[in-house]
């Protein structure tokens, strides 16, 4: 998405995206109209869904069973909204009085203008405007750097992170680093994830937003990281050695087999039997990248913690 299109979006919410906490005092099923503080809003198809969660008036269970019955929904609905207990908060667009999201009072609402700002005053120049994009739901925004260094296809070229930003409450503020590998021999790079961190919004993170970001992404660092790896002669013996030092990076034993198989098949950073970090480094990212995830014991956390591990490999 255009650069110019997302600040037109930004600006719209800066101008027109308002909040506001009271007690839900009707809701129509077929018309989707919410009544709060006397006043009627529209609800779109996310902050209904939020509207019907465990957090606010539970019915989502009885919208799946009973939604083609309205006399009977609406009858749930209105007894639901008879018994809540508290506030909620509702985020809406004041130009369309359509509600965009719907949380607890205590949830700290971050503009995506704050975000923005920030990241483009100090990255604007490395944005990759066809990765990133924003709709009602979200904003994510994906920042890449290429290294000069001699590659073949399969190699690191480059790092780079993501920041996404809900304010409706759709995910938590995510900064994600990444390295980009070389996928062709025309320039064409893939992303592996490295590190990624989660901040819920029960606090203001307006202030947080460069150490968020600064905690997954440290662009001289990398810059440095990379170019040092890549040229490193290969020390580490090629089996017995690469297992052990794999093993004290937090890389499970039973994965090394298919590690060594994508080691063999593109092989970097190797000379005769031997290997440095960069290529047991780009061993795991390929294995975490194309074939962890078909895997039954696939856990996200566990890919996460593999990753992070492994981009420490680029160290030796």
């Amino acid at each position: 998405m255009q650069l110019e299109t997302i600040k037109d979006v930004v600006a719209h919410r800066v101008d027109n995206w308002k909040e506001s906490d009271g007690r839900i005092e009707a809701y129509d099923v077929s018309s989707k109209s919410l009544k709060i503080n006397g006043h009627e809003y529209v609800a779109n198809d996310f902050s209904t869904s939020q509207l019907f969660s465990a957090n606010c008036l539970g019915l989502s269970g009885t919208k799946r069973e009973f939604e083609t019955d309205p006399i009977f929904f609406q009858e749930a609905v209105n007894k639901k909204i008879a018994l809540q207990e508290g506030d909620v908060r509702i985020i809406f667009d004041n130009a369309s009085n359509e509600i965009k999201g719907l949380k607890t009072p205590s949830y700290c609402r971050l503009p995506d203008g704050n975000v923005l700002e920030f990241v483009l005053k100090e990255y604007g120049n490395t944005l990759n405007e066809k990765r990133s994009f924003i709709n009602d739901k979200c904003m994510q925004l994906h920042f890449d750097s290429r290294v000069q260094i001699k590659a073949a296809v399969g190699d690191l070229v480059g790092y780079g992170f993501m920041i996404q930003n809900s304010e409706v409450g759709f995910s938590s503020l995510i900064t994600q680093g990444s390295l980009l590998r070389l996928t062709c021999k025309n320039g064409a790079v893939s992303k592996e994830r490295v590190d990624v961190n989660y901040q819920s919004h029960r606090v203001d993170l307006k202030d947080l937003i460069p150490s968020l970001v600064a905690k997954v992404y440290n662009p001289t660092l990398m810059a440095s990281r990379l170019e040092k790896a890549a040229s490193k002669e290969p020390f580490i013996q090629m089996r017995e050695g690469a297992e052990k030092v794999l093993k004290n990076f937090g890389v499970p034993q039973k994965y090394h087999d298919a590690i060594f198989h994508h080691i063999a098949t593109e092989p970097v950073g190797v000379k005769g039997d031997l290997i440095n970090g960069w290529g047991l480094q780009n061993g795991v990212s390929r294995f975490l990248t194309h074939e962890f995830p078909a895997m039954h014991e696939f856990d996200p956390i566990t890919s996460t913690e593999m990753s992070s591990n492994a981009f420490s490999l680029l160290t030796l």
